[in-house]
């Protein structure tokens, strides 16, 4: 009996317990929604669709010190299907600083740097293509020298690989009309251009050693001086 009663005891202050701590937890207070700045909503609730705009409001909100909000954004972004001049149209509008800044947020991981990775390689692709360069080195024969200056800002992206390609115009005869402003670009490009006419000036065969040792003559830089006068020095004159 006496047993019967102890545990009968137990069993109340269990349920007692049990019951207190329900309350308890029931009583702890909801944590508060997070607030961002009314700047910062009114630019959520714009609800951009295009990678442009997208791309805009992100940079906005990071800004604005609210890059975890364009959380949703950068994961949108990140998986639209966007082709390599749709990439390259986002830079020339952007710059690399905006891609470089999204990448660096920690709120916006792993979708910024994904994203931003994916952006980089497709600009230098798009940049490299071999019929876009032929495109920007046909549009250098234009009488607009501001068209001009723009084909040769867009070529000077395309690195080496856009010198290779001026060289192969430089070297076809039915280009001679074109040759000064071909010329003329392969000047802009300074360093990127030395090691490929240093390796011309240095193969006596090319077809284009003249126009290689004229090329680096006007270059801006001290290092053409070494393939211009080395081979003189190493003679002994």
């Amino acid at each position: 009996m006496i047993r019967r009663f102890s545990l009968l005891l137990v069993a109340c202050w269990t349920v007692c317990c049990a019951s207190r701590a329900s309350a308890q937890q029931r009583a702890v207070p909801a944590p508060a929604p997070a607030r961002i700045d009314p700047v910062a909503a009114e630019l959520l609730r714009t609800n951009p669709t295009s990678p442009s705009n997208i791309l805009r409001v992100i940079n906005s909100l990071i800004a604005l010190r609210e890059p975890a909000a364009a959380a949703g954004l950068v994961q949108k972004l990140n998986e639209m299907p966007l082709d390599d001049a749709a990439m390259n149209q986002l830079f020339q509008e952007f710059g690399s600083a905006a891609f470089m800044t999204i990448s660096r947020q920690p709120e916006l991981q792993p979708a910024a740097k994904q994203f931003a990775d994916k952006a980089f390689t497709a600009i230098n692709r798009y940049a490299r293509d071999p019929q876009r360069l032929a495109e920007l080195i046909d549009q250098l024969k234009t009488d607009s020298l501001p068209r001009r200056a723009e084909a040769i800002g867009q070529l000077r992206l395309g690195g080496d690989a856009a010198v290779r390609a001026l060289l192969d115009a430089l070297a076809d005869p039915s280009r001679s009309a074109e040759r000064a402003a071909i010329e003329d670009a392969i000047v802009a490009f300074d360093t990127t251009a030395l090691p490929l006419l240093a390796s011309i000036v240095q193969n006596p065969q090319s077809p284009l050693t003249v126009e290689a040792v004229k090329l680096l003559g006007r270059l801006n830089n001290p290092e053409a001086d070494l393939y211009l006068f080395g081979p003189v020095f190493a003679s002994g004159y």
